[in-house]
Protein backbone atom coordinates (compact mmCIF):
# COMPACT_ATOMS: atom_id res chain seq x y z
CA UNK A 1 0.00 0.00 0.00
CA UNK A 2 1.53 3.49 -0.89
CA UNK A 3 2.02 5.44 2.02
CA UNK A 4 0.51 8.52 0.58
CA UNK A 5 -2.43 8.85 -1.53
CA UNK A 6 -3.23 12.01 -3.64
CA UNK A 7 -6.82 12.93 -4.92
CA UNK A 8 -7.29 14.86 -8.40
CA UNK A 9 -9.20 16.41 -10.25
CA UNK A 10 -10.67 14.02 -13.22
CA UNK A 11 -8.51 14.50 -16.75
CA UNK A 12 -9.01 13.38 -20.37
CA UNK A 13 -5.03 11.26 -19.68
CA UNK A 14 -6.64 9.78 -16.77
CA UNK A 15 -9.53 7.71 -18.94
CA UNK A 16 -7.75 4.92 -19.37
CA UNK A 17 -7.21 4.28 -15.62
CA UNK A 18 -10.45 5.27 -14.52
CA UNK A 19 -11.68 2.90 -17.29
CA UNK A 20 -9.34 -0.37 -15.74
CA UNK A 21 -9.42 0.18 -12.33
CA UNK A 22 -13.12 0.68 -11.92
CA UNK A 23 -13.62 -2.15 -14.21
CA UNK A 24 -11.61 -4.27 -12.06
CA UNK A 25 -13.45 -3.80 -8.80
CA UNK A 26 -16.83 -3.40 -10.05
CA UNK A 27 -16.24 -7.58 -12.42
CA UNK A 28 -14.77 -8.82 -9.25
CA UNK A 29 -18.28 -8.48 -7.22
CA UNK A 30 -21.01 -7.88 -9.75
CA UNK A 31 -22.01 -8.76 -13.17
CA UNK A 32 -20.40 -5.77 -15.50
CA UNK A 33 -23.50 -4.68 -17.25
CA UNK A 34 -23.90 -2.17 -20.76
CA UNK A 35 -24.71 1.08 -18.39
CA UNK A 36 -21.72 0.29 -16.31
CA UNK A 37 -19.33 0.01 -19.76
CA UNK A 38 -20.97 3.29 -21.26
CA UNK A 39 -20.48 5.14 -17.86
CA UNK A 40 -16.74 3.87 -17.60
CA UNK A 41 -15.81 4.49 -21.36
CA UNK A 42 -17.37 8.26 -21.24
CA UNK A 43 -17.23 9.83 -17.31
CA UNK A 44 -17.44 13.06 -19.13
CA UNK A 45 -20.67 12.50 -20.56
CA UNK A 46 -22.55 10.43 -17.78
CA UNK A 47 -20.37 11.74 -14.74
CA UNK A 48 -19.08 14.98 -15.22
CA UNK A 49 -21.13 16.97 -17.28
CA UNK A 50 -24.38 16.10 -15.41
CA UNK A 51 -22.58 17.97 -12.55
CA UNK A 52 -20.78 15.15 -10.61
CA UNK A 53 -17.66 17.11 -10.01
CA UNK A 54 -16.96 17.59 -6.34
CA UNK A 55 -19.30 19.72 -4.91
CA UNK A 56 -18.01 22.85 -2.63
CA UNK A 57 -19.43 21.83 0.51
CA UNK A 58 -16.79 18.69 0.24
CA UNK A 59 -13.18 19.15 1.64
CA UNK A 60 -10.51 16.94 1.66
CA UNK A 61 -7.81 16.46 4.32
CA UNK A 62 -4.38 15.00 2.95
CA UNK A 63 -3.10 12.50 5.39
CA UNK A 64 -0.23 9.45 4.76
CA UNK A 65 -0.95 5.96 5.96
CA UNK A 66 2.42 6.87 8.25
CA UNK A 67 0.50 9.78 9.59
CA UNK A 68 -3.33 8.14 10.47
CA UNK A 69 -1.27 5.39 11.97
CA UNK A 70 0.18 7.42 14.40
CA UNK A 71 -2.63 9.31 15.06
CA UNK A 72 -4.51 6.60 15.91
CA UNK A 73 -2.34 4.97 18.26
CA UNK A 74 -2.28 7.96 20.21
CA UNK A 75 -5.30 9.05 20.73
CA UNK A 76 -6.88 5.45 21.56
CA UNK A 77 -3.80 4.23 23.42
CA UNK A 78 -2.97 0.77 21.16
CA UNK A 79 -0.47 0.32 18.08
CA UNK A 80 -2.26 0.66 14.98
CA UNK A 81 -1.23 -0.44 11.90
CA UNK A 82 -3.90 0.01 9.46
CA UNK A 83 -3.66 -2.88 6.15
CA UNK A 84 -6.50 -3.41 4.17
CA UNK A 85 -9.79 -3.84 5.17
CA UNK A 86 -8.36 -2.82 8.86
CA UNK A 87 -9.32 0.95 8.52
CA UNK A 88 -12.95 0.01 8.64
CA UNK A 89 -12.41 -1.12 12.27
CA UNK A 90 -11.32 2.17 12.87
CA UNK A 91 -14.75 3.62 11.59
CA UNK A 92 -16.40 4.07 15.00
CA UNK A 93 -13.56 5.57 16.53
CA UNK A 94 -13.75 8.51 14.03
CA UNK A 95 -15.47 10.69 16.53
CA UNK A 96 -12.52 10.38 18.42
CA UNK A 97 -9.64 10.34 16.12
CA UNK A 98 -11.52 13.29 14.02
CA UNK A 99 -12.67 15.35 17.13
CA UNK A 100 -10.97 18.88 15.92
CA UNK A 101 -12.62 18.34 12.67
CA UNK A 102 -15.99 17.91 13.90
CA UNK A 103 -16.72 20.24 16.55
CA UNK A 104 -19.48 21.85 15.18
CA UNK A 105 -21.07 19.39 13.58
CA UNK A 106 -24.10 17.46 15.37
CA UNK A 107 -23.64 14.11 13.86
CA UNK A 108 -20.63 12.76 12.09
CA UNK A 109 -20.69 9.53 10.14
CA UNK A 110 -18.86 7.20 7.53
CA UNK A 111 -19.57 5.41 4.67
CA UNK A 112 -17.76 3.65 1.84
CA UNK A 113 -15.91 4.82 -1.88
CA UNK A 114 -18.25 2.83 -4.04
CA UNK A 115 -21.40 4.67 -2.49
CA UNK A 116 -23.74 6.80 -4.29
CA UNK A 117 -26.33 7.98 -1.92
CA UNK A 118 -28.00 10.99 -3.68
CA UNK A 119 -30.06 12.81 -1.42
CA UNK A 120 -29.91 11.63 2.14
CA UNK A 121 -31.89 14.02 3.62
CA UNK A 122 -34.90 12.21 2.26
CA UNK A 123 -34.58 9.43 4.44
CA UNK A 124 -32.32 11.14 7.28
CA UNK A 125 -34.92 13.72 8.01
CA UNK A 126 -34.93 16.49 10.96
CA UNK A 127 -37.39 14.45 12.51
CA UNK A 128 -35.69 11.20 12.66
CA UNK A 129 -32.46 12.67 13.42
CA UNK A 130 -33.94 14.67 16.26
CA UNK A 131 -34.97 11.08 17.99
CA UNK A 132 -32.20 9.20 17.59
CA UNK A 133 -28.67 9.55 18.63
CA UNK A 134 -27.95 6.59 16.18
CA UNK A 135 -28.91 6.33 12.73
CA UNK A 136 -28.27 3.11 10.69
CA UNK A 137 -29.07 2.57 7.12
CA UNK A 138 -29.61 -1.21 7.87
CA UNK A 139 -32.44 -3.19 9.86
CA UNK A 140 -31.72 -3.96 13.10
CA UNK A 141 -27.78 -3.99 13.01
CA UNK A 142 -25.04 -0.96 12.41
CA UNK A 143 -24.07 -0.31 8.87
CA UNK A 144 -20.42 0.16 7.78
CA UNK A 145 -21.48 2.07 4.77
CA UNK A 146 -23.90 4.52 6.39
CA UNK A 147 -24.14 4.95 10.22
CA UNK A 148 -24.78 8.43 12.21
CA UNK A 149 -23.68 9.06 15.34
CA UNK A 150 -24.41 11.95 17.30
CA UNK A 151 -21.45 13.82 18.23
CA UNK A 152 -21.46 13.82 22.04
CA UNK A 153 -18.53 12.65 24.01
CA UNK A 154 -20.87 9.67 25.14
CA UNK A 155 -21.85 8.43 21.70
CA UNK A 156 -18.20 9.41 20.49
CA UNK A 157 -17.03 6.10 22.78
CA UNK A 158 -19.69 3.67 22.49
CA UNK A 159 -16.52 1.73 20.94
CA UNK A 160 -15.29 1.23 24.35
CA UNK A 161 -17.89 -1.07 25.18
CA UNK A 162 -16.48 -3.89 23.33
CA UNK A 163 -14.67 -6.67 25.20
CA UNK A 164 -11.03 -5.91 24.83
CA UNK A 165 -11.38 -3.39 22.22
CA UNK A 166 -7.98 -2.26 22.08
CA UNK A 167 -6.05 -5.75 21.67
CA UNK A 168 -9.07 -5.91 18.48
CA UNK A 169 -7.78 -2.41 17.12
CA UNK A 170 -4.18 -3.63 17.08
CA UNK A 171 -4.58 -6.87 15.35
CA UNK A 172 -3.87 -6.77 11.23
CA UNK A 173 -7.49 -8.02 10.31
CA UNK A 174 -10.61 -6.94 9.87
CA UNK A 175 -12.92 -7.97 13.30
CA UNK A 176 -15.83 -7.06 12.00
CA UNK A 177 -16.17 -4.07 14.77
CA UNK A 178 -17.73 -1.46 12.82
CA UNK A 179 -21.11 -3.57 12.11
CA UNK A 180 -21.05 -6.93 13.64
CA UNK A 181 -19.61 -6.10 17.48
CA UNK A 182 -20.75 -2.95 18.37
CA UNK A 183 -24.00 -3.91 17.49
CA UNK A 184 -24.47 -6.01 20.44
CA UNK A 185 -23.55 -3.37 22.55
CA UNK A 186 -25.60 -0.50 21.61
CA UNK A 187 -29.23 -1.81 22.08
CA UNK A 188 -30.25 0.59 24.72
CA UNK A 189 -29.17 3.62 22.78
CA UNK A 190 -31.92 5.86 20.54
CA UNK A 191 -31.29 4.19 17.47
CA UNK A 192 -33.20 4.34 14.29
CA UNK A 193 -32.69 1.30 12.44
CA UNK A 194 -36.35 0.35 11.22
CA UNK A 195 -36.14 -0.51 8.09
CA UNK A 196 -33.68 -1.66 5.04
CA UNK A 197 -32.34 1.68 3.40
CA UNK A 198 -29.57 0.07 1.27
CA UNK A 199 -29.26 -2.80 -0.65
CA UNK A 200 -26.53 -5.00 0.94
CA UNK A 201 -23.62 -7.16 -1.25
CA UNK A 202 -25.03 -10.30 -0.52
CA UNK A 203 -28.44 -8.94 -2.01
CA UNK A 204 -26.83 -7.34 -4.91
CA UNK A 205 -24.81 -10.44 -5.88
CA UNK A 206 -28.04 -12.70 -5.33
CA UNK A 207 -29.73 -10.44 -8.39
CA UNK A 208 -27.03 -11.67 -10.42
CA UNK A 209 -27.36 -10.64 -13.98
CA UNK A 210 -28.95 -7.58 -15.90
CA UNK A 211 -32.13 -9.28 -15.86
CA UNK A 212 -32.70 -9.75 -12.82
CA UNK A 213 -31.93 -5.91 -11.85
CA UNK A 214 -34.54 -5.48 -14.47
CA UNK A 215 -37.43 -7.14 -12.40
CA UNK A 216 -37.25 -4.10 -10.55
CA UNK A 217 -39.51 -2.72 -13.11
CA UNK A 218 -42.36 -4.57 -11.87
CA UNK A 219 -42.64 -3.35 -8.67
CA UNK A 220 -42.20 -0.24 -9.01
CA UNK A 221 -43.70 1.07 -12.43
CA UNK A 222 -42.58 4.42 -14.41
CA UNK A 223 -39.02 3.22 -13.03
CA UNK A 224 -36.45 2.21 -16.02
CA UNK A 225 -33.79 0.09 -13.79
CA UNK A 226 -31.02 0.81 -16.62
CA UNK A 227 -31.31 4.25 -15.56
CA UNK A 228 -32.20 4.63 -11.54
CA UNK A 229 -31.58 8.02 -10.65
CA UNK A 230 -29.11 8.63 -7.29
CA UNK A 231 -31.74 9.17 -4.19
CA UNK A 232 -34.54 7.14 -6.07
CA UNK A 233 -36.68 4.75 -3.38
CA UNK A 234 -37.20 1.57 -5.06
CA UNK A 235 -39.43 -1.45 -3.86
CA UNK A 236 -37.03 -4.54 -3.50
CA UNK A 237 -38.29 -7.94 -4.82
CA UNK A 238 -37.54 -10.81 -2.06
Amino acid sequence: MPDTIEIVDYKPEYAQAWHDLNLQWISEIYVVEDEDRAVLTDPQKYILDPGGAIPPNVTFKPTTISELNRRCSDLLGTRIDIQRRKLCDLKITYGVIFADDLGSFDFWSCSDLDIVWGNIRHFATDARLQACDIFSSRKDKLSGHCTLYRNTPEINRLFERIPNVRGLFATSHYEHLDERELTKYVRSERIYWDEELATNGAYQKALGDGNAWRKLAELNPGIDPTQIPAGTVLKLPK
